[in-house]
Protein backbone atom coordinates (compact mmCIF):
# COMPACT_ATOMS: atom_id res chain seq x y z
CA UNK A 1 0.00 0.00 0.00
CA UNK A 2 2.69 2.72 -0.61
CA UNK A 3 0.70 3.91 -3.03
CA UNK A 4 -0.90 5.73 -0.42
CA UNK A 5 1.56 7.25 1.56
CA UNK A 6 0.65 10.12 2.80
CA UNK A 7 3.02 12.70 1.72
CA UNK A 8 3.58 16.06 3.58
CA UNK A 9 4.69 18.91 1.23
CA UNK A 10 8.35 20.88 2.34
CA UNK A 11 6.95 24.53 4.48
CA UNK A 12 6.62 27.36 2.00
CA UNK A 13 9.67 29.13 1.79
CA UNK A 14 10.46 33.29 0.91
CA UNK A 15 10.56 32.60 -2.81
CA UNK A 16 8.08 29.96 -3.58
CA UNK A 17 4.87 30.88 -5.91
CA UNK A 18 1.32 30.83 -4.33
CA UNK A 19 -1.52 30.53 -7.23
CA UNK A 20 -4.52 31.71 -6.50
CA UNK A 21 -8.01 30.71 -8.01
CA UNK A 22 -11.26 30.41 -7.55
CA UNK A 23 -12.92 27.19 -8.13
CA UNK A 24 -16.33 27.92 -6.70
CA UNK A 25 -17.40 31.47 -6.36
CA UNK A 26 -15.43 34.13 -7.81
CA UNK A 27 -14.64 38.01 -6.13
CA UNK A 28 -17.05 41.06 -6.17
CA UNK A 29 -15.45 44.50 -6.96
CA UNK A 30 -16.51 45.51 -3.80
CA UNK A 31 -14.38 42.98 -2.50
CA UNK A 32 -11.55 42.95 -4.42
CA UNK A 33 -9.07 45.24 -2.12
CA UNK A 34 -9.55 42.97 0.33
CA UNK A 35 -7.83 40.34 -2.00
CA UNK A 36 -5.13 42.90 -3.41
CA UNK A 37 -4.29 43.61 0.38
CA UNK A 38 -3.80 39.69 1.08
CA UNK A 39 -1.70 39.20 -1.93
CA UNK A 40 0.35 42.31 -1.33
CA UNK A 41 1.21 40.79 2.18
CA UNK A 42 2.11 37.70 0.91
CA UNK A 43 4.33 39.77 -1.39
CA UNK A 44 5.88 41.51 1.46
CA UNK A 45 6.38 38.19 3.53
CA UNK A 46 8.52 37.10 0.43
CA UNK A 47 6.36 34.96 -1.57
CA UNK A 48 5.53 35.38 -5.31
CA UNK A 49 1.80 35.01 -6.21
CA UNK A 50 -0.07 34.45 -9.03
CA UNK A 51 -3.36 35.36 -9.74
CA UNK A 52 -5.62 33.42 -12.25
CA UNK A 53 -8.00 34.22 -14.48
CA UNK A 54 -11.38 32.60 -13.06
CA UNK A 55 -11.27 35.23 -9.88
CA UNK A 56 -14.56 37.39 -11.73
CA UNK A 57 -17.12 37.88 -9.34
CA UNK A 58 -19.60 39.53 -11.41
CA UNK A 59 -22.08 36.16 -10.85
CA UNK A 60 -22.43 33.52 -9.02
CA UNK A 61 -19.18 31.49 -10.07
CA UNK A 62 -16.28 32.78 -11.31
CA UNK A 63 -16.26 31.24 -14.78
CA UNK A 64 -17.87 28.36 -16.68
CA UNK A 65 -16.92 25.15 -14.72
CA UNK A 66 -14.58 23.67 -17.58
CA UNK A 67 -12.54 26.69 -17.56
CA UNK A 68 -12.17 26.39 -13.38
CA UNK A 69 -11.51 23.26 -13.30
CA UNK A 70 -8.73 23.76 -15.90
CA UNK A 71 -7.21 26.56 -14.37
CA UNK A 72 -7.00 24.77 -10.99
CA UNK A 73 -5.55 21.88 -12.51
CA UNK A 74 -3.01 24.05 -14.12
CA UNK A 75 -1.80 25.17 -10.77
CA UNK A 76 -1.74 21.80 -8.66
CA UNK A 77 0.29 20.60 -11.51
CA UNK A 78 2.46 23.33 -12.40
CA UNK A 79 6.18 22.14 -10.57
CA UNK A 80 6.70 26.23 -9.92
CA UNK A 81 3.35 26.97 -7.97
CA UNK A 82 4.22 25.76 -4.11
CA UNK A 83 0.54 26.36 -3.47
CA UNK A 84 -2.60 26.89 -4.41
CA UNK A 85 -5.42 28.45 -2.35
CA UNK A 86 -8.87 30.00 -3.16
CA UNK A 87 -9.58 33.28 -2.44
CA UNK A 88 -12.81 31.60 -0.47
CA UNK A 89 -15.71 29.88 -0.61
CA UNK A 90 -16.13 26.13 -2.06
CA UNK A 91 -19.97 25.23 -2.68
CA UNK A 92 -20.13 25.87 -6.17
CA UNK A 93 -16.73 24.06 -6.47
CA UNK A 94 -18.09 20.45 -6.90
CA UNK A 95 -19.39 21.48 -10.26
CA UNK A 96 -15.93 20.97 -11.93
CA UNK A 97 -15.24 17.37 -10.81
CA UNK A 98 -17.04 16.03 -14.16
CA UNK A 99 -14.08 18.41 -15.84
CA UNK A 100 -11.54 17.26 -13.79
CA UNK A 101 -8.75 14.83 -15.29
Amino acid sequence: MDDMAVRIPTPLRPGDTIGVTAPSAGVPAVLRPRLEHCVRWLETQGYDVVLGECLDGGGVSSAHPRERAYELTSMLTDPTIRAVVPPWGGELAIEILPHLD
